[in-house]
């Protein structure tokens, strides 16, 4: 059966096509000409669309696998490793929040590690608490007199 272009084989209608012909086509997204060489869903694309990646045949765009997922690997379509918009990235699944210990982050849409600087006020008054008894125990050991040697507080005679 004869193909319709951009097809250059199809299966059962002209235009569910099988192989692309490299037909060049306007991007709608660029308003570029593209060649048309990759087959994803019976479709001919300049590049494989979003949430497909090129198989090892050269020829054939595939979905990943993961549920939520923009970009795979080719060897495992299991793993995502980007995200679409609203879905955050945590150990190559995508997830609508990140866990507890992480953080949501928009620019990768990616979940990271909290550090202390995440925690905004809470570190704040630990350290100046930390100061205010490094202080007190300071101030004790001079009105008292004494000092730390190899790990013991000895009196200083007078």
């Amino acid at each position: 059966m004869p193909c319709e272009s951009p097809c250059s084989r199809c299966v059962g209608t002209v235009n569910n096509c099988e192989a692309c012909d490299g037909t060049p086509v306007v991007d709608a997204a660029t308003g570029l000409e593209e060649n048309t060489r990759f087959v994803s869903d019976g479709m001919c694309y300049a590049d494989c669309p979003v949430g497909t990646v090129l198989r090892t045949d050269q020829i054939n765009c595939v979905d990943c696998l993961a549920s939520g997922c923009e970009m795979c690997p080719a060897d495992d379509l299991t793993i995502c490793l980007h995200c679409e918009d609203g879905m955050y990235l945590h150990q190559g699944v995508c997830l609508p929040l990140c866990p507890e210990e992480f953080k949501m982050d928009d620019a990768c849409n990616c979940c990271k590690t909290m550090t202390l600087m995440d925690l905004g006020f809470i570190y704040f008054p630990f350290l100046i608490a930390l100061f205010i008894w490094t202080l007190i125990c300071l101030f004790g050991l001079l009105k008292k007199k004494t000092k730390i040697q190899k790990g013991k507080r000895i009196k200083v005679s007078t």
